[in-house]
């Protein structure tokens, strides 16, 4: 450990001060001004180790309330995050795009509440917490950009389509992903897990739907990368490249935030059966983000 400088003359000074006593035992009274300073270090120590005992206690203090359910979150952003009717179809999509926005500033206030007290209190899990947002941020990109392609394109003729409801659900994705991790954050926040079990659990079925439709397209994709359809107007040719690329960071990325989460929370692990349980309940859980099983231009 690194001594502070302005320290170092103080507890020098009492070194040899110790060291300087007439006698064996070390008995001799130290001088006044020695004294103080001795009183006043140890004065700062007590100090410190309570501050870092009341960050530690503020940091597993429950900040807020855990949503009772995935239900009844959605609905509380609903209303607070609304998506505004308009007359006509891009200013509906400009008034969706306003709401997703809306639930990301949610989102990131949530994530601070769980980030902020761990960034003093348990840097490790900090760090572990920071590098899983990471990697969601990275996930979702590509996660929404491929629900977006699997509305258009048809992954039995290869061929894409397009039309004026562009990018609804792109942002239909991003909204279902920020609610999930508004609900993983404030959940956290509170200390209080059953609620986030529950919906993992919830999750279970329609995460393995989702990772099981999306291999299938996976292998469809790969095929058509190698040997693409003609285009046949109106209909394009898909960006092949684009759309395995996605699929490949979708699907490897379920397992990385699954480990992430099962590690840095042991206790929501412990709710989930144990890890090896964790683990493969939070990879469908991670599935489903903003990605869904029946989403098909088919």
């Amino acid at each position: 450990m690194t001594t502070p400088k302005h320290t170092a003359p103080v507890l020098l000074s009492l070194i040899l001060a110790a060291c300087s006593g007439k006698g064996s035992s070390g008995s001799e009274a130290l001088p006044a001004t020695t004294a103080a300073t001795a009183a006043a270090v140890t004065a700062t120590a007590t100090a410190t180790v309570t501050a870092t005992a009341t960050a530690t206690a503020q940091a597993n203090k429950p900040r807020h309330k855990p949503p009772r359910n995935y239900e009844a979150l959605q609905a509380e952003l609903t209303k607070k995050c609304p998506v505004a009717d308009a007359p006509n179809n891009i200013e509906q999509k400009e008034a969706f795009a306003k709401s997703v926005d809306c639930l990301k500033k949610k989102m990131i206030k949530d994530l601070d509440e769980v980030l902020l007290p761990l960034k003093s209190a348990d840097k490790a899990k900090f760090d572990a917490l920071m590098k899983e947002q990471a990697e969601w941020n990275r996930t979702m990109e590509k996660a929404c950009l491929l629900e977006e392609e699997r509305m258009w394109v048809d992954f039995t003729t290869g061929l894409r389509d397009d039309g004026t409801f562009r990018s609804y659900t792109w942002l239909g994705c991003y909204s279902q992903a920020y609610t999930e991790r508004t609900m993983y954050a404030r959940t956290l926040a509170s200390g209080k897990l059953e609620p986030l079990v529950k919906h993992i659990d919830d999750t279970q079925k329609s995460g393995a739907e989702t990772r099981d439709a999306l291999a299938d397209i996976q292998k469809r994709a790969v095929a058509f990368l190698a040997n693409p359809a003609a285009a046949q107007e109106p209909l394009t040719v898909p960006d092949w490249k684009a759309i395995t690329d996605e699929l490949a960071t979708l699907i490897g990325a379920t397992k990385k935030l699954a480990t992430s989460t099962c590690e840095t929370w042991p206790d929501l692990a412990k709710a989930l059966g144990g890890k090896e349980k964790c683990l493969a309940k939070a990879e469908l859980y991670y599935y489903v983000q903003g990605n869904n099983s029946t989403v098909s231009a088919q």
